[in-house]
């Protein structure tokens, strides 16, 4: 049996789509401490000038650190527009982009509380 056990992150990275593939159980690990600009909460794409990072804002819980499983979103600006945008206009002509559209379009009009709920979701 080929378990598989990892932290959920933004916009997961191909290469965790492959693990998920091989796995016959995937196991989310919420229950570590959420990293600071890390890959909890952001993620690249790219665009005609680069890379572009797309950040989703968290509420900080102080210095001791939080548990990934217990970090909220803030939700005071648009970032779900913003982050919808931003994939729409870089890669709105890929080959599967309407493939996939409707999901990702469906994930920003969400209302969010729970990082680790976006992510797993």
């Amino acid at each position: 049996m080929n378990v598989v056990i990892m932290q959920p992150f933004y916009l997961f990275l191909r290469k965790h789509f492959h693990l998920i593939q091989k796995a016959d159980l995937y196991i989310f690990m919420d229950d570590v401490q959420f990293v600071k600009n890390g890959h909890h909460n952001r993620n690249r794409i790219k665009s005609p000038e680069g890379l572009t990072w797309l950040t989703v804002p968290v509420l900080h819980k102080g210095r001791s650190g939080q548990y990934l499983m217990d970090t909220e979103i803030d939700n005071k600006t648009n970032w779900r527009k913003k982050h919808w945008q931003r994939i729409k206009y870089n890669y709105s002509k890929s080959a599967f982009f309407l493939n996939y559209s409707n999901f990702f379009e469906d994930i920003y009009n969400r209302d969010w509380q729970k990082l680790v709920d976006l992510n797993i979701h």
